[in-house]
């Protein structure tokens, strides 16, 4: 494995040698990974318009997160008085996975979710989202996001509609997780800043902020024959 070298000045300030060998490494790039933050995707195809996009799982649930998140603020100023004591406090146990609770979080869950419909029903919904990432075939991924998307209907979870309204205008960069492939280790990226990488079937190396000669990031790059800054 060849050690990263970062490239990160604008194309105007790269000598043409420079820049030849910076287009030559974007040639190898065949999968990219990212928040789905437009800039990163104008980025890649500007410079590696071969690259797959891939959207970053972390930060699809993270967006999901925050859905149940302000539906768990929308019930608790939507309640009055004794209502809300079932709420208060309880953000960590609603957005952490039951698995990470102690036991004293998981009946404070439990007695949440018993007491208060909608949050119930949200929690459910982002519960079972995370079975997307789980099919081999675009069609039956796609299936079962509009089924989940239909189950929205009469539930006034306009949080989640409008999560769902946003995963269904980025598909392309989810569905390609139903490749093969395009398998790599996720939730690499928790920032602009992030620098780490990880190792999977394939080399990936992070590139951030400048990459490809803009003020854009790309979360990972998987290429040909080994990892690198752009």
């Amino acid at each position: 494995m060849v050690a990263p070298t970062p490239c990160q000045a604008p194309p105007h300030r790269l000598t043409r040698g420079a820049n030849r060998m910076v287009t030559k490494k974007c040639a190898r790039i065949r999968l990219a990974v990212m928040d789905m933050w437009k800039p990163f995707r104008n980025a890649t195809n500007s410079r590696a318009p071969q690259a797959a996009i891939l959207f970053d799982k972390f930060h699809v649930m993270r967006h999901l997160g925050e859905a149940l998140d302000k539906v768990r603020k929308s019930e608790y100023a939507r309640l009055k008085g004794k209502k809300r004591r079932f709420i208060k406090g309880q953000k960590y146990a609603l957005l952490s996975r039951r698995e990470n609770l102690t036991l004293e979080g998981r009946q404070a869950l439990q007695t949440l979710l018993r007491a208060n419909k909608r949050l119930n029903t949200a929690y459910l919904l982002k519960e079972s989202f995370d079975q997307l990432w789980s099919y081999k075939q675009e069609a039956w991924a796609r299936r079962f996001f509009d089924n989940w998307r239909a189950s929205l209907k009469w539930q006034r979870l306009k949080a989640y509609q409008k999560f769902a309204d946003m995963i269904d205008s980025h598909w392309d960069g989810i569905a390609a997780y139903c490749k093969p492939e395009n398998k790599v280790s996720l939730g690499l990226v928790e920032g602009s800043t992030t620098r780490s990488a990880s190792s999977s079937d394939a080399p990936t190396a992070c590139v951030t902020k400048n990459t490809f000669g803009s003020r854009s990031s790309l979360a990972c790059c998987r290429c040909s024959d080994y990892p690198f800054f752009c």
